[in-house]
C-alpha cells in the first residue's frame, strides 16, 4: 500500500465512489486468490500449480473482453484452447516406480485460484483511468482488513517467523506488479495486459529449479510449453 502511495505521487488519483468499489471488490477476489494459491503451492508441485494457475487468470479476462467488445481473433481462440490442453498435460507425472500418474494435489485450489485472479483482473479494469492507483490502493485496504477478520474469527497466529527483510521485499514487487498491470491494461486492451502478466510461471519454475530443485519430467515440461505457446497466441 505505501508502494501505490508513493507512486500516487507521479500517477494522478481522482477516483469517484465506483473505481473505489471495484477496486475494494478486486481486493477481496486478489487475497482469496493468492490465499488458494499458497494453499496449492505447499500441497502441490510449484511447476504445475503456477502455469495452471496463470492460464486460468488469463483465459477468463479474455473470454470476458470478447463477451464485453473486444474482438477474439482466430489465434486467441486456439491459445484458450491449446493452454486448457496444457493444464491436463502439466498435471500428468510419474511417481517413484516410473509409473505415469495424474498429479491432483494442489490442482483444484490452483484452478479456483486462477479464476480468482482472473476476476481480480477484470475488476481492477474496470476502474476509470482517472482514478490513477487509488482502486489499488482500496483494493488493498480491503484484502488487509478481510485478513484482519479470518485472523480473528479462525485466531490464526499471525507471528512473523521468517525475514521481515523478504516479506517487505515481496510486498513491494507484488504492488509494483499490479501498478504496472494497471496501467498496462488503460493503455491497451485488458485481454492483452492480463494474458502478458500471466506469463509468470517462466520465473516460477526457473527459481523453483534453481532454489528448490524441483524436477520436472519431459512431459510436464512438453506442457508447460504447450502453456507457453498458448499465452503467446493469445496476446497476438
Amino acid at each position: 500500500m505505501l508502494t501505490a502511495l508513493a507512486l500516487g505521487w507521479v500517477v494522478p488519483m481522482h477516483p469517484n465512489l465506483g473505481d473505489l468499489l471495484w477496486g475494494a471488490c478486486a481486493g477481496v477476489a486478489g487475497v482469496a486468490a493468492i490465499a488458494l494459491l499458497y494453499r496449492a503451492l505447499s500441497i502441490g508441485v510449484m511447476g504445475i500449480v503456477s502455469p495452471v494457475t496463470a492460464v486460468l487468470a488469463a483465459s477468463i479476462p479474455i473470454v470476458f473482453a470478447a463477451l464485453h467488445g473486444e474482438h477474439l481473433g482466430v489465434g486467441q481462440i486456439i491459445g484458450i484452447v491449446v493452454a486448457l490442453i496444457a493444464i491436463v498435460v502439466i498435471s500428468a507425472s510419474v511417481d517413484g516406480s516410473g509409473k505415469r500418474e495424474f498429479v491432483t494435489e494442489g490442482v483444484r485450489e490452483a484452478f479456483i485460484a486462477g479464476a480468482l485472479f482472473g476476476v481480480f483482473f477484470i475488476l481492477l479494469g474496470n476502474a476509470r483511468p482517472e482514478a490513477g492507483l487509488a482502486p489499488l490502493i482500496a483494493a488493498r485496504v480491503a484484502s488487509v482488513i478481510l485478513q484482519l477478520v479470518v485472523v480473528a474469527v479462525a485466531k490464526i497466529d499471525i507471528r512473523i517467523k521468517g525475514s521481515v527483510t523478504a516479506i517487505v521485499i515481496c510486498g513491494v514487487f507484488d504492488m509494483l506488479a499490479n501498478v504496472l498491470y494497471v496501467l498496462a491494461a488503460r493503455n491497451g486492451h485488458l485481454a492483452i495486459a492480463a494474458v502478458v502478466t500471466s506469463l509468470y510461471p517462466a520465473s516460477t519454475v526457473l527459481l523453483a529449479y534453481v532454489l528448490l530443485k524441483e524436477r520436472l519430467s519431459r512431459i510436464q515440461l512438453a506442457g508447460f510449453g504447450l502453456a507457453l505457446v498458448g499465452v503467446a497466441l493469445l496476446v497476438r
